[in-house]
């Protein structure tokens, strides 16, 4: 049956697989690229209440709330990351090429699945948007477990960065949907952050993996309470 799954680890990958892994990385890359830009900077118009990303996320802040600018930051080096993942599908080295194959199924639902997320969070589609993030952090998590020693230049691109980020985002999405701003959600939080550091915690040391334990350290310290200006100060 690992013949017929796409997310199975291989040796080696077919000529037309390779092909199609090449076209769809990239353009469900730059599918996320294109809306994270457009949503940054405009707000949807099929809507009437929509509102651009960072706006967004500054309407309905909670415990779980990131620093946007942080946040952003971390997407933009994210985004340049995995142009260096996409561009070993290119390259004629044999064992570059596979370990990149081995990945790009996760890496294209990843891709998907974070633009999905951005369609309904800039709606306001909270909860069909947690939704998304559930299977976001399923699938990385399989992802995870399956291809654990992959080279760094597939680990955090592919795997570890949108891992990071699909479990804190699941956290603030899940916050905004059920209007998490009293007293009694803030308790919850900060019982719910030790979820975050067990998550972290068991990654670590049972993986070895500090790559994965940086990311999800800086989107989970860096919190909107730091005083630092916001994306939608900008735009």
């Amino acid at each position: 049956m690992a013949n017929f799954n796409p997310f199975a680890r291989r040796e080696s990958h077919h000529r037309n697989t390779l092909i199609a892994y090449q076209v769809l990385s990239v353009l469900s890359w730059a599918l996320v690229l294109v809306a994270g830009i457009y949503y940054s900077l405009h707000k949807p118009d099929d809507v009437k209440h929509g509102h651009n990303i960072w706006k967004q996320a500054n309407r309905h802040p909670t415990p779980f709330s990131q620093n946007t600018t942080i946040t952003g930051i971390y997407w933009i080096l994210l985004l340049l990351s995995q142009v260096s993942y996409v561009w070993h599908f290119f390259s004629n080295n044999g064992t570059l090429v596979t370990s990149a194959a081995n990945v790009a199924s996760h890496f294209i639902l990843n891709n998907l699945l974070v633009f999905a997320f951005i369609m309904l969070w800039v709606r306001n589609y909270f909860w069909p948007a947690e939704i998304i993030l559930i299977i976001h952090v399923i699938s990385q998590s399989s992802a995870y477990w399956t291809h654990r020693g992959s080279p760094p230049f597939v680990h955090w691109p592919a795997i570890a960065g949108p891992y990071a980020w699909s479990l804190t985002a699941l956290f603030w999405n899940g916050a905004v949907a059920v209007h998490a701003h009293n007293l009694p959600s803030r308790i919850v939080a900060n019982i719910f952050i030790w979820v975050i550091f067990l998550i972290g915690f068991v990654h670590i040391f049972t993986a070895k993996d500090y790559i994965f334990g940086y990311s999800l350290s800086i989107l989970t310290l860096c919190k909107s309470s730091l005083n630092l200006p916001s994306f939608d100060s900008v735009y």
